[in-house]
């Protein structure tokens, strides 16, 4: 009996703990019911050469707790230095209502106000390294005061490829015979920039970096618009989830399933800005055999 008594009052000693202790709270969903938060967009392409304007969305969580306005700072990492941190926006937000709003800058608005060691951020923007970025921060004017979030936007300087797109074609053979991952048909694949002709696609087909640590390649765009995946980059062997990768270069007779004609191309859209890449790529897994993909990507814009 003494032994059942003292398992109660331990057990009831862990439910006090749990419910008092502040680290087991779900913080966003706290700040969901009390207000305050500012979930915005992780991250902006700024191309270089394209002044905007250039839209950030942001959604504010009301809850008892009302937020009145959303203030935006911005500062400049990069090339140039660390610039100082000035105010960049103020958002009034009109509703009562968890909702989604906007703000809209061109460059003119990221470089006024900041100062680097020597001057201001250059009015001519190819000046800019690619990598470069502002920063902005987020702060909630609520009723009960004021409220600091922690989430940010980077606005990345880019070239003209990098971005999101939809995939809107895709295959996928493996061993000759065509993989019921084949079709992936409306995922995103993430594009980014490393220099100026150069770029990281994130993804490997169906896979991403969710089911296979290398699945991502980098690959160069010449001024022809054509593609080019090589099978190194900064001295390190690309693999995909295989052992090697293969291209249509290195392996042409490997690719039987998917074609390599009329494929690693781009095809700009100057009017939308919608571009395409086609792409035909694979790996080879030592032992087994050849994987093949396919697959058509268009360039996802606001």
């Amino acid at each position: 009996m003494k032994n059942i008594k003292f398992l109660g009052l331990f057990l009831m000693a862990i439910l006090a703990f749990t419910a008092c202790n502040p680290e087991e709270d779900d913080l966003v969903t706290g700040n969901a019911t009390t207000g305050g938060l500012v979930s915005p967009s992780v991250s902006v392409n700024y191309v270089v050469g394209n002044p905007g304007p250039y839209t950030v969305g942001f959604r504010v969580f009301q809850g008892a707790v009302k937020t009145s306005q959303v203030k935006v700072s911005k500062q400049y990492i990069g090339s140039l230095g660390s610039s100082n941190e000035v105010d960049f926006k103020t958002v009034d937000i009109t509703g009562s209502q968890t909702a989604d709003y906007s703000m809209s800058f061109t460059y003119e608005d990221l470089r006024e106000g900041l100062t680097v060691t020597g001057g201001g951020i250059p009015a001519d923007d190819t000046q800019l390294a690619i990598g470069d970025k502002w920063v902005m921060s987020y702060t909630s004017i609520t009723s009960n005061g004021t409220a600091v979030n922690s989430s940010t936007t980077e606005v990345i300087v880019s070239t003209r490829l990098a971005g999101t797109y939809e995939v809107i074609a895709s295959d996928y053979y493996r061993l000759g015979v065509q993989s019921g991952a084949a079709n992936w048909v409306g995922q995103e694949r993430v594009i980014k920039s490393v220099n100026s002709t150069t770029y990281l696609h994130e993804g490997w087909g169906p896979f991403t970096t969710a089911d296979f640590e290398t699945a991502l390649f980098y690959f160069t765009v010449n001024e022809g618009n054509g593609i080019d995946i090589p099978l190194e980059y900064d001295g390190e062997v690309q693999t995909g989830p295989g052992t090697y990768a293969i291209t249509c270069v290195s392996n042409p007779n490997d690719f039987t399933h998917v074609s390599c004609a009329g494929s690693n191309i781009v095809v700009l859209d100057d009017e939308t800005g919608r571009d395409i890449l086609y792409l035909t790529y694979g790996y080879i897994v030592e032992g087994s055999g050849v994987r093949e993909f396919y697959e058509v990507l268009k360039k996802k814009v606001e």
